[in-house]
């Protein structure tokens, strides 16, 4: 569980990382295209503390959800299972549930800057971490530093490095 909420949240944050290349600062949302498609984690680039990395590929597709972004992953967790995750989210700052993951389980996002958000993932309602996701120059990485407790109490310190395939 710990592994799939992390790997979800970072997931989380690279919707919105999306949905920032589309975001005009006068107010108006729109996803741009470019950001949509498929993103796979790179665990040899990614530091996981305190563990375990994933057991397998991490992949998350991303698609438009009327004025916001729906979020597909597909994912092992640390027990080998595989598992799908799916978030929908208007991306208004709001907790928003997650679909397949731990029950709870909740993400609300917010704009720093252009190409920087912030996810605050939470679980029945108690704040487990907060992630920044920034997206690259080139839209091909993404960098996620998560940091907070996980479920466990757990001191979370991640770097997780996504790219585009």
């Amino acid at each position: 569980m710990i592994r799939r909420t992390r790997t979800f949240v970072c997931l989380a944050v690279m919707s919105v990382a999306m949905f920032a290349s589309g975001h005009r600062l006068s107010g108006q949302t729109q996803i741009d295209d470019g950001w949509l498609g498929s993103w796979k984690e790179n665990v040899d680039k990614s530091t996981y503390r305190p563990g375990p990395s994933p057991k397998g590929p991490t992949i998350a597709k991303w698609e438009k959800d009327g004025q916001g972004l729906k979020i597909t992953t597909d994912l092992v967790d640390e027990k080998g299972a595989k598992a799908r995750w799916v978030l929908t989210s208007p991306l208004d700052g709001k907790d928003a549930p997650v679909t397949g993951g731990p029950a709870g389980m909740t993400r609300a996002i917010k704009l720093i800057e252009p190409r920087t958000y912030e996810i605050v993932t939470k679980l029945n309602g108690k704040e487990l971490t907060s992630t920044r996701a920034i997206l690259s120059p080139s839209g091909q990485l993404q960098r996620f530093v998560t940091t907070g407790t996980n479920a466990q109490g757990q001191a979370v310190s991640d770097i997780i490095i996504w790219e585009k395939e």
